[in-house]
């Protein structure tokens, strides 16, 4: 009987695991049959529309919003970051808190009304 020697051994042991992943990645699940239907999970095929979507996740509840504030912040060695904005829909007015582009604080926020104003930075 050969020796092998480590280089040898290295590429049998990385063809067998090529071999098994290979083998593992060509199995297919055999279909659920009748009589295990009732005992499996259903499956689900039918397709969710963006308004069924939409409808699970509160759009008939929109007209109660008041008022949606999203807050950003991030702190960096050296550095602090925090923006804010806050979107009044009923109002039809979007305003942002944070600094310009040469680090200064807004002041006053800047707001849009029915998107009339460029919130770009």
């Amino acid at each position: 009987m050969t020796k092998l020697n480590d280089f040898q051994t290295i590429c049998l042991l990385v063809v067998a695991v090529l071999g098994i992943t290979a083998a593992s990645c060509t199995r297919r699940q055999p279909a659920v049959s009748q009589q295990n239907a009732n005992t499996s999970a259903p499956q689900r095929t039918a397709k969710i529309t963006a308004e069924q979507l939409a409808q699970a996740y509160g759009l008939n509840s929109f007209e109660q919003v008041e008022a949606i504030r999203y807050t950003w912040n991030a702190e960096l060695p050296g550095v602090k970051i925090s923006r804010s904005w806050l979107w009044e829909p009923k109002a039809g007015k979007v305003s942002y808190e944070g600094k310009d582009k040469d680090g200064k604080l807004l002041k006053p926020p800047i707001t849009a009304l029915n998107s009339t104003a460029n919130l770009t930075m």
